[in-house]
């Protein structure tokens, strides 16, 4: 079924809204197809400096594919901001991360969890959290 994403008919946490979210890591894994780092950042973000910039820099320090944002203090990224560049390290990792966002092969997306939900739960096996780039080399 083609859901209708009209602002008037979306509803955070509804069966649309999640579909609507797993939209997001959709766009950055084509984006990644093509051959293009993806700089994602949600309509809800503030930048007070250049995004770009800041974000290449903190890759550069730590040697590191993605960077993003800790969500709350939870230690997890939040999908809402990231640096994601192009390799095909990341493209696997966005592979992993839609594929467990899928229902079932070849179906929808699911509807009963977030797509930061589903970036955490590949954790581990598709992407590790690093903190320098001695540990960012060495999840590598």
């Amino acid at each position: 079924t083609q859901a209708d994403l009209s602002a008037s008919s979306v509803f955070h946490g509804d069966n649309d809204y999640y579909r609507l979210m797993w939209g997001k890591p959709l766009i950055m894994a084509a984006l990644l197809g093509r051959g293009y780092s993806v700089l994602y950042s949600d309509l809800d973000t503030v930048w007070v400096k250049d995004a770009l910039r800041s974000m290449t820099l903190a890759a550069d320090t730590h040697d590191a594919d993605v960077v993003g944002m800790d969500d709350q203090d939870k230690g997890k990224p939040n999908a809402g901001n990231l640096l994601i560049r192009y390799n095909e390290r990341t493209r696997r990792m966005l592979a992993a991360w839609l594929a467990y966002g899928k229902a079932e092969e070849g179906g929808e997306f699911r509807v009963d969890m977030h797509d930061q939900d589903g970036l955490w739960r590949v954790a581990g096996g598709a992407w590790r959290a690093c903190g320098s780039a001695e540990q960012c080399r060495e999840a590598k």
